[in-house]
């Protein structure tokens, strides 16, 4: 069990780990990882280090409102809190996911975007 107080935690997918998880200086997921990234958002009072789990862990999410309250947002879109405790669950064959021939790999367009980059001894040794 993990728990910690902060503003707020980023799930995500894979997919959503490029954009949302890593804003929030989570990891980056590989496309076909078959995990989930859990980036806390300001935690207070130390630190939270980002956590990947695993399809099939068993994940709960415990939400304890402060003094204004809680809310969920869901790519971006505002939603009710269900319930004060929510079970995560990942399905791997919910959405199929879509590439496109001559389409760059994944962390080519990282690269090229400079949201990743190789160390530089690695760059030095190509320039070599």
């Amino acid at each position: 069990m993990v728990g910690f107080a902060g503003d707020g935690i980023v799930i995500a997918t894979p997919l959503g780990s490029s954009a949302y998880t890593l804003a929030a200086g989570g990891p980056v997921l590989a496309p076909r990882a078959d995990a989930i990234a859990l980036t806390p958002l300001a935690p207070h009072g130390g630190t939270a280090p980002p956590l990947v789990v695993a399809r099939g862990s068993e994940t709960v999410l415990t939400v304890e409102p402060g003094y204004y309250g809680a809310r969920v947002e869901i790519d971006g879109h505002v939603a009710d809190l269900p319930a004060k405790t929510l079970t995560l669950g990942w399905r791997r064959d919910y959405a199929l996911l879509v590439s496109f021939e001559g389409a760059e790999p994944f962390f080519a367009g990282l690269r090229r975007r400079g949201i990743l980059a190789d160390s530089p001894r690695v760059r030095a040794r190509a320039a070599r």
